[in-house]
């Protein structure tokens, strides 16, 4: 046990009354917490350089104050109630100077901090929340152990990978799943494996401070912030039903650093980029220089609708930066992300990488490759859209029927939420306080928009509702709209 206390030598005073006062400085701040355990007298003894009969008399007279429970063959430790005094428990004399120097942040922390301020409510809130029987628990584990296994009997089989762009293997398999899934063609070369936000790392190799930066409206309040961090200049895009309204700046002349969307599931509204729309953004950033950030963080859950290739898949200037994770379909099993990035951008991001990036564990990578190559995640999301199907279309008819034309529900067929709108009759205020009291989790849109929000629209997640409950559970909630 390792006990840091501030022994105040002074001439003349007895060591142990000198042990005994810095004890009680260390309870009366609270470096040492009342029913605490103290070390034993030999361990004190020890890592004093003293003797254990002057531990014992400090441990005594701590004892005959209040301050230590001490009793034969038993632990000593802090009382529950120290008499302090009326100490604060912060009475350490630094405490004061702490408290008014505040560090001379940098341009990009001070930037942090004030795009944080504009972020108004939930925070923390996890909106995305499956329950564990809508995890691979099993198969994962299965993986997990495996290579743990292969680790303890091989002496040492997992070596650390040196690459900064993750697991070769694993860079291979996530090469071909979106080959499958999501008609890209790309090389393992260009995919980078990361535990950090992917737009964070690009942002920092490509965004200075006033560079103009297209951003749909709405969009992801995280978004925002780390653009806003690195001093770039949001230009908010509408969008429709057929994805952001390009024809607000394809035509204006104007340049524009990067633009972030999410073209096959926007975020909250769920709405699609349409093909016409996609041709023409290329062609744009093509004549232009102008780079896109895909990302694609939800295209895994589509209901009664084809696919949509990405946008990656139609590039062929190297003008589109292409995000994922396995966060939707696996979190929090798993939190890796990736990247397909152009083939021009991989010097640079390796450089970036073995700086900023060494920290993915290996076996993780390893087990993540073997779920992929063996056809695990496929089948994990396909038994999932048919469960999150049945639940978004029971929080559907639940809905309607407890509400009618009060609420409006988003035409789009993606996503692990529904995006509403509630009539200008219900005020938020009251809905709110409804959905609080029925434990009926909404999060308002105000967040997502950097213009004037709507008013009354909400997103309801529905992968972590109970299917044999939502029925009641919205009955509770329209009942409490009065």
């Amino acid at each position: 046990m390792e006990f840091a206390l501030k022994l105040d030598y002074r001439k003349n005073v007895p060591l142990y009354r000198i042990l005994a006062e810095a004890i009680k400085a260390a309870i009366s701040s609270g470096q040492i917490a009342p029913g605490e355990e103290l070390p034993s007298i030999r361990q004190m003894a020890d890592m004093y350089c003293t003797s254990p009969a002057t531990v014992i008399r400090c441990y005594d007279d701590l004892s005959s104050q209040g301050f230590l429970d001490t009793a034969p063959r038993s632990k000593t430790r802090v009382s529950k109630n120290p008499p302090l005094d009326g100490e604060s428990k912060t009475s350490d004399p630094a405490e004061p100077l702490r408290k008014t120097l505040e560090p001379a942040w940098s341009a990009h922390g001070q930037r942090l901090i004030e795009a944080r301020k504009r972020s108004l409510s939930h925070k923390g809130v996890a909106i995305y929340n499956p329950g564990r029987e809508d995890l691979p628990v099993a198969a994962w584990n299965k993986m997990i152990l495996r290579h743990n296994k292969c680790y303890i009997q091989d002496d040492g089989a997992l070596t650390y990978s040196a690459d900064p762009f993750g697991h070769l293997r694993l860079r291979e398999a996530v090469a071909a799943y979106l080959k499958r899934a999501r008609g890209i063609n790309c090389d393992a070369g260009t995919i980078v494996m990361s535990s950090n936000s992917r737009l964070d790392l690009i942002a920092k190799l490509l965004i200075d401070s006033g560079d103009r930066v297209i951003v749909e409206e709405p969009c992801y309040p995280a978004v925002r912030r780390i653009l806003l961090s690195y001093g770039a200049e949001l230009v908010p895009v509408p969008v429709d039903q057929d994805g952001i309204m390009i024809d607000r700046f394809v035509n204006s002349g104007d340049r524009y650093k990067m633009i972030h969307l999410c073209p096959s599931h926007h975020d909250p509204t769920g709405a699609v980029l349409s093909m016409e729309r996609r041709l023409e953004l290329l062609e744009w950033a093509r004549d232009t220089g102008t780079f896109i950030f895909e990302n694609d963080f939800d295209s895994h859950f589509r209901y009664g609708t084809k696919p949509i290739p990405a946008l990656k898949g139609l590039d062929g200037t190297g003008s589109v930066i292409y995000a994922s994770s396995f966060w939707m379909a696996m979190g929090p099993l798993v939190r890796l992300g990736y990247l397909a990035v152009p083939q021009k951008f991989v010097a640079t991001i390796e450089c970036l990488q073995d700086v900023v990036n060494r920290d993915i564990s290996v076996i993780e990578q390893y087990a993540l490759t073997d779920f992929i190559n063996e056809g695990f995640l496929e089948r994990h999301v396909h038994r999932t859209r048919v469960k999150y199907t049945r639940r978004r279309q029971a929080l559907i008819f639940a809905l309607k029927t407890g509400l009618s034309d009060a609420v409006t529900i988003n035409k789009e067929s993606a996503g692990m939420h529904l995006l509403v709108n509630f009539g200008a009759e219900l005020d938020e205020e009251r809905i709110e306080e409804a959905a609080r009291a029925s434990d009926f989790f909404i999060k308002p849109t105000s967040d997502y928009y950097m213009t004037e929000p709507k008013q009354g629209e909400y997103i309801i997640p529905f992968v972590g509702l109970d299917e044999s409950t939502i029925e009641d559970t919205v009955r509770r909630f329209v009942s409490a709209l009065g």
